[in-house]
C-alpha cells in the first residue's frame, strides 16, 4: 500500500540502476549480513529484533533490486 506517485516510483527505479544505487545496494547487503549474525545477541528479543530489522530493510529498499536484463534472448528460429 504505497503512497508514492508513479513519478516517485520511477525515480526510485532509476536510483536502483544508477551508480549511487549500486553503492547503496552493496552497503545494505553488508548491513543485512551484520544484522543476520546472531552470535552477538544477548537475548531472544535481540534475536527477534534483528529478524524484523532484516525484513524491514529488505522491504524498504526493494527498489534497489537488480534490474532485469533488457537484453533479448535469441529465439530458436534464427
Amino acid at each position: 500500500m504505497s503512497k508514492l506517485t508513479p513519478e516517485q516510483s520511477q525515480i526510485l527505479a532509476e536510483l536502483g540502476r544508477s551508480g549511487q544505487g549500486q553503492v547503496l545496494r552493496i552497503h545494505l547487503a553488508d548491513l543485512i549480513e551484520e544484522i543476520g549474525d546472531v552470535s552477538e545477541c544477548t537475548s531472544w528479543e535481540d534475536t527477534l529484533g534483528r529478524q524484523h530489522a532484516k525484513k524491514f530493510i529488505k522491504e524498504a529498499f526493494r527498489f534497489l533490486d537488480k534490474p532485469e536484463s533488457t537484453q533479448t534472448k535469441k529465439n530458436d528460429y534464427t
